[in-house]
């Protein structure tokens, strides 16, 4: 089954560049109709307390330039960026963050459902590609989900802005895409996690390049495909974003600048005849609400590299 790319908070999600053995069944939303959240342990307690699953991951380090509006998302609750990074987003406005929905609630645990974070309950980290060193946090005014998102099925539309109580100055802002690429052309996907099977996870944030699947393939090996949904990755498997990656980018363009996927759901990581799920910000539908819950003029919307 599909299931989100996240892990109890912090959701802690890696890139895999190495083929995944198959995981347990159980976990977060695994009982939810359609295609639930990727498989993991589900624990009793505190929201941001991690959990490890055991995936084999790897990958290479991101270098300055590689998805430079990268940023964190972090529960204001723990002073250690390491410990309280949950999910990952891209800055397209100096005060605005683009991730997905499903980053924006708290994961189930066994005392009941999931509940939606309070903006005064989570920062965004910018200004560093290594959890433990540097960085600037900055604190969050409101959370915007797309009112169509699916929580309970196929997690259609996942998709949410962040606004932030202060512009960022000095980082690099992602433009929408209006496009997707033909299948084949390459999205660069980064992300923080874990580096070996059930080791710890990375400070350092990684990349990998994964192709662009068309619609029609996708289809045929994963059920639940709408239109607002864009996968990338080899039938082979290999290559993959992974647990901890959620709501991070997909880029592609002149220089990677155009956000074109958002992490979201997958078979496992790096599965063979599987490929990661993004969601699709071409789609009007998604690009529309972004633009929507901006400032006006702010960011550099409908822009697109070559």
């Amino acid at each position: 089954m599909l299931s989100l790319r996240d892990i109890a908070l912090p959701f802690p999600l890696a890139l895999t560049l190495m083929m995944a053995p198959p995981a347990a069944a159980e976990g977060p939303d695994s009982s939810s109709a359609g295609r639930p959240m990727r498989p993991a342990a589900v624990t009793q307690g505190a929201p941001g307390d991690k959990v490890r699953t055991p995936l084999i991951v790897g990958g290479t380090p991101a270098g300055p330039a590689d998805n430079p509006f990268q940023v964190g998302l972090l529960l204001k609750s723990k002073p250690g960026n390491f410990e309280a990074r949950f999910c990952g987003g891209a800055l397209i406005a100096p005060d605005v963050v683009v991730t997905a929905a499903h980053c924006s609630y708290h994961q189930p645990t066994l005392d009941g459902p999931r509940l939606a974070l309070r903006p005064e309950e989570v920062q965004v980290l910018t200004g560093t590609r290594n959890l433990n060193q540097g960085g600037s946090r900055w604190d969050v005014v409101s959370i915007v989900n797309h009112p169509n998102y699916n929580s309970a099925g196929n997690h259609d539309y996942d998709v949410a802005v962040w606004k932030l109580r202060q512009r960022v100055e000095g980082v690099p802002l992602a433009q929408l895409a209006i496009s997707d690429g033909v299948p084949g052309s390459e999205l660069l996907v980064t992300g923080w996690g874990a580096t070996t099977e059930g080791g710890e996870e990375s400070a350092i944030l990684l990349k990998v390049s994964v192709p662009v699947v068309s619609h029609d393939a996708c289809s045929a090996v994963d059920s639940g495909i709408t239109p607002r949904m864009l996968c990338a990755g080899f039938k082979v498997g290999g290559k993959d974003a992974c647990q901890g990656d959620s709501g991070g980018p997909a880029t592609r363009g002149r220089g990677n600048m155009t956000l074109t996927g958002i992490v979201s759901t997958g078979e496992g990581c790096a599965q063979p005849n599987h490929y990661g799920v993004y969601t699709r910000v071409s789609d009007p539908s998604i690009r529309d609400f972004i633009r929507e819950n901006m400032n006006s003029g702010a960011g550099r919307i409908g822009a697109e590299g070559p």
